[in-house]
């Protein structure tokens, strides 16, 4: 018997999700709190074409889509520029606005058959007898099978998961990028910069901020692992409007704060009855933020699994089988993001810029290739006139060789001692 499924929010692996199994004849509904017309955060972000086909899904007209450039990185002190060697762009990674991409979801959604209340705002999940067996929202209790969680990083459904079920319910605060995001207007001068320029610790914040340069807008962004707020935001603008000159006042579109996980993905995320997906997940690239490709994929994954599923017994045990493919085929990268992310977030500004000056960090940890000799012993001889980040650099190589083993060691099938014993080894990375 095929179960009524219940996805809280719209989000682009529910969304995919809902779309595929309202296809296989399941009844589907989509509670978003809202409305139609204003979903979407007011700015572009990239995807990867390729998620489309793999999740079997119509991909967006070639008019909403542009392709994305190289990025260039600055060292704290701005004393070094990464870039790439080939600045070709890429033809599969593109640029789509995030308010477009929804509605060409939601649309592929409707023609499946998905049943949509916009305007009803998830409260939290309907808990019986070790399950989650339907959902509270701000006008009313539903009963489903299951319930896929696409309400984002503070999920209301997961947040209020009782402890027996094992997942994470809040993200560490180290875990967590506060950002500010906004298109300024051209104000008609040229900058000799890249177009794409991404700055660790700018301006002395323990984040990552970006300006791109757009034929008709800046793109700017700060974001810190620290709460922001108006100051912090007015002179990290302050200081970008130095050296991006076009940068102008008025503000085009986006300008507000928002909260962002920036993180590996949670060691589990399924439960009797339940199954997160995308922010909810945190299934996002740690260096980007950018989660909407793997969102897309792993909504075909989970798809996958339910429709596999014999009696609609929606069960932890049944529904691993969409956590393992998602680790399968996703972890290895996204640990080695992971680390990456820590070297940098870890370091602090003086020993990055060391890293950045004595070529310990170059374009091949940026942008991959092959080692020379030479790149080699460039490195070796950094590494030794600068002991202070020897005990950094070890901690991030005890990381990278756990990959390894966590990869190996993930349980094909569901044993639960078994999973915790991995989840324990996985959460310590």
């Amino acid at each position: 018997m095929k179960r009524k499924i219940i996805v809280a929010g719209a989000g682009h692996g529910g969304l995919t999700a809902a779309a595929l199994l309202a296809g296989k004849g399941f009844d589907v509904t989509v509670f978003e709190k809202g409305e139609r017309e204003n979903l979407g955060h007011d700015w572009e972000d990239c995807t990867v074409l390729s998620s489309f086909e793999f999740a079997g899904i119509e991909p967006p007209p070639a008019r909403l889509l542009r392709p994305m450039g190289p990025i260039s990185y600055f060292s704290p002190s701005k004393s070094v520029l990464l870039r790439p060697e080939d600045e070709s762009l890429s033809s599969t990674i593109v640029y789509i606005d995030r308010k477009e991409l929804l509605a060409h979801l939601i649309g592929i959604c409707e023609k499946a058959g998905v049943n949509f209340r916009f305007g009803e705002e998830v409260k939290g999940p309907v808990i019986k007898n070790g399950r989650v067996s339907g959902i509270k929202t701000d006008k009313g209790e539903y009963d489903c099978g299951l319930l896929i969680d696409a309400a984002g990083v503070l999920s209301p459904v997961r947040m209020n998961l009782p402890g027996e079920a094992g997942i994470c319910r809040m993200p560490d605060e180290k875990d967590m990028l506060h950002t500010f995001r906004a298109l300024y207007e051209r104000n008609g001068e040229s900058s000799s910069l890249p177009q794409y320029c991404a700055y660790f610790y700018h301006n002395g914040n323990r984040g990552f901020d970006w300006v791109i340069d757009e034929e008709t807008h800046a793109d700017v962004l700060v974001a810190s692992f620290e709460k922001i707020n108006d100051e912090i935001r007015d002179s990290a603008l302050e200081d970008f409007r130095k050296d991006h000159k076009y940068i102008g006042e008025k503000l085009l579109r986006g300008g507000y704060y928002a909260l962002i996980p920036v993180r590996r993905a949670l060691a589990k995320f399924v439960w009797n009855g339940y199954a997160a997906i995308g922010d909810s997940a945190s299934m996002i690239e740690p260096l980007s933020g950018s989660g909407i490709s793997q969102s897309i994929e792993a909504g075909r994954l989970l798809a996958d699994t339910v429709a596999g599923i014999e009696g609609g017994e929606y069960t932890e045990k049944n529904l691993y089988k969409y956590e393992y493919e998602y680790f399968r085929r996703f972890m290895r990268n996204q640990l080695r993001d992971e680390a990456t992310r820590l070297l940098m977030m870890e370091a602090g500004v003086k020993r990055l810029d060391t890293m950045f000056d004595k070529r310990i960090i170059t374009g091949k940890e940026m942008y991959g290739g092959r080692y020379t000799f030479k790149d080699i012993a460039l490195k070796a001889a950094g590494i030794i006139s600068s002991p202070s980040v020897i005990p950094l650099l070890c901690r991030i190589g005890i990381r990278n060789m756990k990959i390894p083993g966590l990869y190996k060691t993930l349980p094909r099938e569901y044993d639960e001692k078994a999973l915790r014993k991995w989840e324990n080894k996985y959460n310590r990375f």
